[in-house]
């Protein structure tokens, strides 16, 4: 999940699934101002071998690349998402994708075992289109192998120019040998909700939490009861759904939760890592933006609602799940979700550098983890794929079985 305290946009081709905040530092300080301590003596361990290798390697090292290797190194180390930023990625990491026109693939992507995990195909981009999976491994991408490389690096040669085809060689579990899979890249504009009736319940599709999926959901709900359809019912369809902002994923929740109720929290070391989130105006609207909530039917307090997920939902979909789960608001039906809900947040520094470091884990409205746990559903229904045309639940069984558990 994101979100911001300064203005900083994502390159869309690789939405990022993590909760993403800024905050300025220039160096190694606590919150108080003060400066960390650092251990004196494994430094002086790591500038003897630096030295041996400048004075005895058989070639010539450069010194600023070694560095920024080690530093790539020592933060790749942490976990798969937290990551140094030089000056030109930094530069690019601010830049949004259709504005740029960069193309990309649509993926949602994390770092496992040396390899690129596919955490989600974003629905309606060239990845889904070309039928890559949750849980898919990049290996190579071209003629790159993936092992070796940071995550930045495999955003690099995914992006290209609009037009031009990827090759990409996946690793899928039961798949002998390896799927040879070619994606054409375009520029990324996803469209995050779409509504319609099925029977007489409303479904509703959110693909990404973008900065307008709560406002654009509440004005389809409200456009469904006011074309008279009296709906006995509401499908959340969350599947592939990777996240996005986190003030997004917070105000959707709040569209079907009593005012002020528990959304979930922020637990980190430090005390600005430590929030709660709660279905109230103040934790998701900006500035003077009008609470979204006003006008919509009174019928959705009360209406019974399911929750549609699979193992491509991830972040801000886990939250929103996890939250209506632990409330007793809703049905959670499909498969078990992906389990990433860390928090990340970029510290700008020196030249124009940055690093973004995972700060604090997601907690449920109860208090439990999502961050490797994931949201467990209430209705398990296995290869719950999300579908890419009209809602049909007599082609998609997960959607059948959603039907089934608000009509009981």
């Amino acid at each position: 999940m994101k979100i911001h305290r300064t203005a900083a946009a994502f390159a869309a081709g690789l939405a990022c699934g993590c909760l993403l905040t800024a905050a300025l530092s220039t160096s190694a300080q606590t919150q108080q101002g003060q400066r960390s301590t650092v251990p004196v003596d494994q430094l002086r361990v790591f500038a003897d071998v630096f030295g041996a290798i400048r004075v005895n390697y058989v070639e010539p090292v450069d010194d600023k690349k070694a560095i920024a290797n080690c530093i790539d190194g020592l933060v790749s180390g942490l976990d798969d998402r937290s990551q140094f930023y030089d000056a030109a990625a930094f530069r690019e990491l601010q830049v949004s994708s259709p504005q740029s026109g960069i193309g990309g693939i649509g993926l949602e992507l994390g770092m496992e075992d040396g390899l690129a995990k596919v955490v989600s195909a974003i629905e309606g981009t060239p990845s889904s289109r070309a039928g890559l999976r949750s849980g898919d491994m990049l290996s190579r991408i071209d003629d790159q192998p993936v092992k070796g490389k940071t995550l930045s690096d495999v955003v690099k040669l995914l992006r290209g120019k609009p037009g031009t085809d990827v090759r990409l060689t996946v690793l899928r579990g039961g798949e002998r040998p390896p799927l040879e899979i070619s994606v054409r890249r375009e520029i990324i504009r996803i469209n995050p909700v779409r509504a319609a009736m099925v029977s007489d319940l409303a479904y509703v599709r959110v693909s990404a939490f973008q900065e307008s999926a709560p406002q654009r959901l509440a004005a389809e709900l409200t456009r469904l009861w006011g074309e008279g359809h009296s709906p006995k019912g509401v499908i959340l369809d969350l599947r592939n759904n990777p996240g996005g902002l986190l003030n997004a994923a917070v105000g959707s929740s709040a569209i079907f939760l009593p005012e002020g109720t528990p959304i979930g929290a922020t637990d980190g070391r430090i005390d600005d890592s430590k929030r709660r989130f709660a279905a109230q105006a103040k934790d998701f609207l900006r500035g003077s933006e009008r609470d979204f909530r006003e006008g919509l039917p009174p019928q959705l307090a009360s209406v019974p609602v399911a929750v549609l997920v699979n193992r491509g939902s991830a972040a801000g979909s886990e939250f929103l799940a996890g939250a209506l789960q632990d409330h007793k608001r809703a049905v959670v039906v499909g498969e078990k979700t992906y389990g990433r809900g860390s928090v990340q947040t970029i510290f700008p520094l020196a030249e124009g550098r940055a690093l973004k470091l995972t700060t604090a884990y997601w907690l449920r409205p109860s208090g439990r983890k999502v961050e490797g746990a994931g949201v467990d559903p209430d209705v398990a229904v296995e290869g719950a794929s999300a579908p890419l045309d009209a809602p049909d639940p007599a082609k998609d069984a997960a959607l059948a079985r959603a039907v089934a558990a608000l009509k009981r």
